[in-house]
């Protein structure tokens, strides 16, 4: 079967095992224990995000194995990456916010995603800019 040399399904498959068997179990303890709940619901969270973290090395490897393909400046790709990364961060804490409560904090950590996304992809329009002004 196709394999990508980052995630492949089975990947998928474990991270929907380890979503669902939290949320089960969470929701088995959110009338008993409440607080409980929240804290299995997070450990569930943070278990996908390391175990995310620990095939980004074979993302990274992809990324690098096409740019030797196409002529991209590899702090482009750097960028991209961050921006990923950004916004993966922004939309998982402002989920676990949400679901804890507090949207207007969800909202306010969206908003600096937002931001940051758009600060961080400055150089890229800046180069765009450029490659259109030398074209004219």
């Amino acid at each position: 079967y196709f394999r990508c040399k980052g995630l492949m399904i089975m990947d998928m498959i474990k991270v929907a095992v380890i979503g669902t068997i939290g949320s089960l179990l969470a929701l088995a303890l959110k009338s008993a224990k409440g607080e409980f709940s929240t804290y299995i619901n997070l450990s569930a969270c943070v278990l996908i995000m390391l175990y995310l973290a620990a095939r980004l090395s074979g993302i990274v490897s992809q990324l690098e194995f096409m740019t030797e393909y196409v002529d991209i400046d590899s702090d482009y790709i750097m960028i991209m990456l961050k921006m990923a990364g950004l916004t993966y961060i922004a939309e998982f804490s402002s989920s676990l916010c949400r679901d804890m409560g507090y949207s207007a904090l969800a909202v306010q950590i969206e908003n600096f995603g937002k931001l940051s996304l758009l600060f961080l992809s400055c150089p890229i329009v800046v180069r765009l800019l450029e490659m259109v002004g030398e074209m004219l």
